[in-house]
């Protein structure tokens, strides 16, 4: 970048170099860090968990499907996240329970943790057969996010 009396003449040069490509990023760094003057920011993206089709993004606290938004309540979205967190694997009562609500759960709570759930599945899942994953209850025990074969 360079001053021209009260004018600022420079280029801004934003690169997407895929995980694959190491060398490439290597060397590029290598050739960046030759100028003192180039100003260099690192942008990082939002960490967004992403399960069949929905896109968890955790930063903001935000689900979507296909780019639309799914207004959920914090105790919903803090279920999926946590599911969809351990994908495949089956949590219990009492894990999900300590997790969610910080608390040691007796067994009247797998009811609570049933009615948030079904509000949240009823939200998250579509109705259609396209879903490609499950909220499965195992019963007497709690709950999975499986991801159905393509």
């Amino acid at each position: 970048m360079r001053k021209k009396g009260s004018e600022i003449i420079g280029r801004i040069v934003i690169m997407e170099i895929a995980e694959n490509e190491n060398q490439l990023f290597d060397e590029v760094m290598r050739i960046v860090n030759q100028f003192s003057a180039i100003h260099k920011f690192d942008v990082s993206s939002e960490p967004i968990v992403s399960v069949s089709g929905i896109e968890i993004h955790t930063e903001c606290r935000k689900v979507y499907r296909s780019g639309e938004e799914i207004p959920l309540t914090a105790k919903e979205y803090d279920l999926l996240y946590l599911l969809a967190e351990h994908k495949g694997i089956v949590l219990t009562y009492d894990q999900i329970y300590q997790r969610i609500w910080k608390d040691y759960s007796h067994a009247v709570e797998n009811n609570t943790i049933g009615y948030h759930i079904c509000k949240m599945k009823k939200k998250v899942c579509p109705v259609t057969s396209e879903s490609k994953f499950t909220i499965r209850c195992v019963r007497g025990i709690g709950y999975c996010l499986d991801v159905l074969a393509e």
